[in-house]
């Protein structure tokens, strides 16, 4: 039970790290993207407002 919990809770993680950068940051997903190691919330930052 704790596997298959685990299995889903690293899938939503892996799908919300995949969100478009400007949704990500409208739901202030920075700390997502950060901790899925795509970019730093610096980097997203940029990216949103350039």
């Amino acid at each position: 039970m704790k596997k298959a919990l685990f299995s889903l809770l690293l899938a939503v993680i892996i799908a919300a790290a995949s969100l478009p950068a400007a949704l990500a940051d409208a739901d202030g997903g920075t700390f997502v993207y950060a901790r899925a190691g795509s970019v730093t919330s610096f980097d997203l930052h940029q990216e949103v407002t350039s």
